[in-house]
């Protein structure tokens, strides 16, 4: 609901941790399209991640440690 809440703001920025963890794969859809509708808006994302596999194909800037 959170989540929800602040993309429905509209943010300059964003950090997620771990934001596709316990979602179906039909969340995890949606989610991804929303981000990527923010990153095309000029929204600075910043997404913590585990897995590899789940960094998304707009996501132009990968650290790793």
């Amino acid at each position: 609901m959170l989540l929800c809440q602040t993309l429905m703001a509209h943010p300059d920025l964003l950090i997620l941790d771990e934001s596709f963890n316990g979602l179906d794969v039909a969340s995890c859809k949606q989610l991804s399209h929303r981000l990527a509708g923010l990153a095309d808006s000029a929204c600075t994302l910043i997404l913590i991640l585990n897995q590899f596999e789940d960094i998304l194909d707009y996501i132009d800037r990968v650290v790793s440690w």
